[in-house]
């Protein structure tokens, strides 16, 4: 979480400076999915630090995919809806 929070902060920056910004991938694996609501923190990071979701990106590692089908569907689904639209699925 610390280096999410670090990268949403230097987006931040970027943005209030005018510079160019590039799009951050999240690695998510089977840990993080194992936290109920993990996706919380990230959402209010991104909140807090007013990062267009248009550079957050998400990739999901295959072992979460395996452990627990539905709530990736569900995470995906929500991830969606804030408007985070890649979504890369690591083999």
């Amino acid at each position: 979480h610390y280096i999410f929070e670090q990268t949403c902060k230097q987006i931040s920056r970027w943005i209030e400076e005018d510079k160019k910004c590039v799009k951050i991938s999240v690695n998510l694996s089977q840990l993080n999915f194992e936290k109920t609501n993990f996706l919380d923190d990230y959402i209010f990071m991104i909140q807090k630090y007013k990062v267009p979701t248009e550079y957050i990106e998400f990739e999901i590692t295959e072992s979460a995919i395996y452990k627990d089908t539905q709530r990736i569907i569900n995470f995906i689904n929500r991830i969606h809806e804030l408007g985070i639209l890649e979504v890369d699925i690591l083999l």
